[in-house]
């Protein structure tokens, strides 16, 4: 009973259900589960010391449940913070790990988007790997502006596609795309 609360509670399975039969001095164990169909991608916000890879594999030998994404419901994000939080305190890094669920204004949740918070993390130097001479010295103007800044994907996504791009754009390039930091 035990066991399949505990699968129930993680949100990964919208069904659990288990039987068990006694033969002689054994015993068998048949649990039956449905996986939920409703999960969305865990992001890394500004998450410095290990890459999204690393993370998800470290994550994922600690919380075999998760593969990067996690369910709607359930306590499976609370255990990711939690173990983000033990990550954090291995490495003696400070900051405090908090989540939330991002999505459009009144519409469903589209990830779980993981900050440490309580510490600052500054932007120090932008450089770019495999741009050309002749876009170089636009995009580091452009990116002069992110140094000092705090450190977070989704503003230097947000960023990138308004003062970055747009670099390659006037110089006639048709598409453009700036990886992940």
């Amino acid at each position: 009973k035990h066991v399949t609360q505990r699968l129930g509670e993680t949100g990964a399975f919208s069904d659990v259900a288990y039987n068990f039969q006694y033969t002689g001095a054994s015993a068998t164990l048949d649990l039956k589960v449905k996986e939920s169909d409703q999960f969305v991608p865990a992001r890394f916000d500004n998450f410095v010391w290990m890459s999204d890879d690393e993370l998800v594999a470290k994550l994922h030998s600690v919380l075999p449940l998760f593969h990067g994404e996690l369910p709607l419901s359930g306590s499976l994000p609370d255990q990711v913070s939690e173990e983000l939080q033990a990550t954090l305190s291995e490495r003696n890094a400070p900051g405090r790990v908090t989540y939330v669920r991002a999505g459009p204004d009144n519409g469903p949740t589209e990830a779980f988007v993981y900050t440490v918070g309580d510490v600052s993390i500054r932007i120090r130097n932008v450089t770019f790997t495999g741009a050309g001479p002749s876009e170089l010295e636009a995009l580091q103007s452009a990116a002069d502006q992110l140094q000092g800044e705090d450190f977070s994907r989704s503003t230097l996504g947000t960023l990138s596609e308004k003062h970055l791009l747009p670099v390659f754009l006037a110089r006639g390039y048709l598409k453009a795309t700036v990886g992940q930091a």
